[in-house]
């Protein structure tokens, strides 16, 4: 019987931390969101895509002078994709996924001190500096990717004259 009573105990405690750790509501991660500045800074971010578009298809030239019809190309082909990507990039499309991911990844607990931290100065201040971090970080690992792309596509070039032989 004790044996019972200490089973029932424990599977209580057990009920109790998993409650603690449910699951964020909607709700909470919609504060979360405002806390962050999210919606704002999806707009920062597409506002500096052109710009990166047009680095990273430099970068994949190995910076190369191009002449004038060639920046003119640049120049259009740049904005197009990022016209593109602007169409997918709607703050609908990037909440139902900030939602999802958080709710998976983040519990109520969790979502509540995120929100607390992005409401303070600090919080704030790390928001408003996240998107030209993200951008740097871009922009740098693209150019550690320049010395070594002759490399990478001899090595996709050979991957698929093997696939061919392979078929």
């Amino acid at each position: 019987m004790t044996r019972i009573i200490v089973c029932i105990f424990a599977l209580f405690i057990s009920l109790q931390s998993l409650a603690a750790e449910s699951a964020p509501t909607d709700e909470s991660i919609k504060n979360l969101l405002d806390a962050m500045n999210a919606k704002q800074m999806l707009e920062k971010i597409r506002a500096q895509n052109a710009t990166s578009v047009k680095a990273s298809i430099l970068g994949q030239l190995g910076g190369r002078q191009l002449n004038p019809q060639q920046e003119k190309v640049l120049n259009a082909t740049s904005e197009k994709i990022s016209n593109i990507m602007a169409e997918v990039m709607t703050w609908e499309n990037f909440q139902s996924i900030y939602t999802s991911l958080y709710k998976k990844n983040f519990s109520q607990e969790e979502v509540n001190a995120l929100t607390a931290f992005y409401k303070t100065p600090a919080g704030k201040s790390s928001m408003n500096k996240m998107p030209a971090v993200t951008q740097q970080i871009i922009l740098e690992s693209q150019k550690l990717l320049v010395p070594v792309q002759e490399r990478i596509q001899q090595a996709a070039q050979e991957g698929a004259a093997e696939f061919r032989k392979a078929q």
